[in-house]
């Protein structure tokens, strides 16, 4: 038995529509039918002839129920979109969001020539900007060995080179001078505070890890501050310190960086006009 593209897309767009609206429902369709079965969406709405096999809806049915439990597409496909790159992503790690990109921009303007990423999850920066600069020596620590795990397969799957390890950041900062130097230290790091949970969509709690999502009320600046420290004694001089903040605290954060004696500092806009990242120069 084969079925019609047209009534496929109707009827993902009707089975998702009670969870999500007719409008995102709309939108996860034209997704699922793109990413996993090559179909744009100028294709189904121009009536393509596109039969699908019973082993295909059968496919796409273990799909939609996933779905329908609030489960996010990226993790039911099991990939998502970072910087022109497909990588691999599951509830073990963040899924990359599209205004984190500007950290790899941020980083290739200045072409260092060894970086760290603190906090990789899936290796979607380390691994860009090892793709983008290929000259450049990339080192990534994660403190989740499913994380490291996920991250090095993407490094293999996307040809890059980077060095990962396991480590925390909460305590790396402390260990003697006598290690690795970085001309470059980027980090997307815990910066959501435990009282915005509330405000945060259903999806991202029940299915993204908390680990590397939230910090506690109390102390917002938790991470920034741990990067201050290893900034302090892993970076060489004139090196950067590139971070994404809680848009809350991105200015809390650049005194908090300038407190550290780092200078040059600057507020950089995300794709969404929204202050989000925070650039310092050790000096």
């Amino acid at each position: 038995m084969k079925e019609e593209l047209d009534n496929v897309y109707r009827r993902i767009r009707e089975l998702l529509s009670p969870r999500y609206g007719t409008q995102e429902a709309s939108a996860l369709a034209f997704a699922l039918l793109e990413d996993k079965y090559g179909i744009s969406r100028t294709e189904v709405l121009c009536g393509k002839a596109r039969a699908f096999s019973l082993e295909e809806h059968q496919e796409l049915e273990a799909f939609l129920q996933q779905l329908v439990k609030g489960e996010p597409l990226q993790y039911v496909l099991g990939q998502a979109p970072f910087f022109g790159r497909s990588f691999k992503v599951s509830p073990a790690v963040l899924i990359p969001r599209p205004e984190t990109e500007a950290l790899v921009e941020i980083v290739m303007q200045e072409s260092p020539e060894s970086i760290l990423d603190c906090g990789t999850g899936s290796g979607c920066i380390a691994i860009s900007i090892a793709a983008e600069l290929p000259a450049a020596h990339v080192s990534a620590w994660d403190i989740s060995d499913e994380a490291l795990l996920i991250a090095q397969e993407n490094a293999v799957a996307l040809g890059a080179t980077v060095s990962f390890r396991k480590k925390d950041i909460l305590k790396e900062s402390t260990l003697d001078d006598a290690l690795d130097r970085y001309s470059c230290i980027v980090s997307n790091p815990p910066y959501i505070c435990d009282r915005e949970a509330s405000e945060m969509e259903q999806h991202v709690l029940d299915y993204e890890p908390h680990l590397a999502l939230f910090v506690p009320d109390q102390d917002p600046l938790l991470f920034y501050r741990a990067l201050a420290e290893l900034a302090s004694r892993r970076l060489l001089e004139g090196g950067l310190l590139c971070v994404e903040t809680n848009r809350a605290y991105t200015q809390e954060t650049a005194e908090l960086f300038a407190s550290y004696g780092f200078g040059e500092i600057e507020i950089i806009e995300d794709c969404f006009s929204v202050p989000r990242f925070v650039k310092a120069r050790k000096a």
